[in-house]
């Protein structure tokens, strides 16, 4: 697991080029650690890994965590994080699911 100054590394090498896309493990780093902000601010907690979902690049976008309510859930959070091949226009979504 990347420990808090290893993801700062990553942000700092991905701001250096910012027009080189993410490898799918940078992108789902960076992709937990939105997911892991987002959460924290909202329900206190960071449950997310980067293994948690795979990152896949499709349609010029980053898309990792669960798709559309179908994937497997977090403890008991659904997640989506997307952003285009450099980390940029981000968008993040964490809620726990009505039951």
């Amino acid at each position: 697991m990347l420990s808090r100054f290893g993801i700062a590394i990553l942000f700092a090498i991905a701001s250096c080029a910012p027009h080189r896309p993410l490898s799918p493990v940078s992108a789902g780093s960076l992709a937990a650690h939105l997911a892991n902000d987002r959460c924290q601010k909202a329900y206190g907690k960071r449950p997310f890994t980067p293994d948690d979902f795979e990152a896949n690049l499709d349609q010029g976008r980053w898309h990792w965590g669960t798709i559309e309510g179908g994937g497997a859930k977090v403890d008991g959070f659904e997640v989506e994080v997307s952003f285009d091949p450099a980390g940029g226009k981000r968008k993040v979504m964490v809620k726990i699911p009505e039951e």
